[in-house]
């Protein structure tokens, strides 16, 4: 679907070409609708969302829901420690409040060279457009404070950092600020508390994931009320593994920033660039499903492992009681 998408957004294609390019992307969906439903194993749904983990957040300004995957049904609560930042530098020392010829400065974010080359009367607006210009490389964006540039990291956590170079790199950005990585603290429906630190915002728990955004001491309650299936790994009770899956189809795949495979139209231009972002969010979805499920796969085959060792081990065990010489021990 996405080489489709790709073949799409070439404008040697006529709308009459994109029709029919369309209409094998529905069919491409249909299928993937079908798949989703009828994948069974003894008669269980497994793609279809029945066998996924379902939990939410009572307060998302604090701490959203990315998965619940390997907690069981109750609630947890959560206690922000730490609030993630973002790395910032400072305001630098050149005012912008009128025009500055900055054609000859030299100025490098996070190893990338800014080009201001031709910018002989450059506003604060324009110095602005043309560092953000070059923000998916960098990581940074540039906003002005009192008519001078401001720099900030786009994203959160310790790793996301910003470093300046080049000789005139003082009069873009002050001292540079790290950023904080998310701490938070969680208690189970035993009491059980345990501190966690995340990197950014993202923060794992138990092999759930959340994203911590409240600032220090805010809560949250995270209730599950689904852990998927319940595998049991032992003799005895709650010797059990947790496993889910999640729903695949086009319903499911992609999200609400790029879009839905579901609403994949590539009839233009527009709409089959779109859609290029769509299905590369659908295939990361489907990879960290299919890794997701090799992690299982993985454990399975320890605990597999581990009892063919126990069991060996009580055989054995009884073999040799069974063996003891009554007589020579009396």
């Amino acid at each position: 679907m996405r080489e489709l998408a790709v073949q799409s957004s070439n404008d040697t294609n006529t709308l009459d070409d994109r029709k029919e390019i369309q209409k094998e992307v529905e069919q491409l969906k249909s299928e993937i609708n079908r798949i989703s439903d009828t994948t069974e194993f003894n008669t269980q749904k497994l793609l279809n969302g029945s066998l996924g983990a379902v939990g939410n957040s009572s307060d998302s300004a604090n701490v959203t829901v990315s998965s619940v995957t390997g907690l069981k049904t109750g609630d947890y609560g959560v206690t922000v420690n730490v609030q993630a930042k973002k790395a910032s530098a400072a305001a630098g020392s050149q005012s912008f409040a009128s025009a500055v010829d900055v054609s000859g400065m030299d100025l490098t974010i996070n190893g990338t060279k800014i080009d201001f080359s031709g910018m002989t009367a450059a506003t604060g607006a324009d110095v602005i457009a043309k560092i953000n210009s070059y923000s998916n490389t960098t990581g940074v964006t540039a906003t002005l404070s009192s008519d001078n540039v401001k720099l900030d990291q786009n994203k959160f956590g310790s790793n996301a950092t910003i470093t300046l170079g080049g000789s005139d790199a003082a009069k873009f950005g002050g001292i540079v600020t790290p950023g904080k990585d998310a701490k938070a603290t969680f208690v189970d429906q035993d009491g059980v508390s345990q501190q966690v630190t995340g990197m950014g915002q993202n923060v794992n728990y138990k092999g759930a994931e959340f994203v911590v955004k409240g600032a220090a001491n805010s809560t949250a309650t995270i209730t599950v009320t689904g852990s998927g299936a319940s595998l049991q790994i032992g003799a005895n009770k709650d010797q059990n593994m947790l496993i889910d899956i999640n729903e695949m189809s086009t319903n499911t795949l992609g999200d609400s920033t790029v879009g839905f495979v579901k609403d994949v139209d590539v009839q233009t231009q527009d709409g089959a660039n779109k859609a290029i972002a769509t299905f590369d969010k659908a295939i990361q979805q489907v990879s960290a499903e299919r890794s997701k499920l090799g992690a299982f796969q993985n454990r399975l085959e320890h605990t597999i492992n581990n009892l063919g060792t126990s069991s060996e081990n009580l055989t054995a065990a009884e073999s040799r009681i069974r063996d003891v010489d009554y007589a020579l021990a009396a």
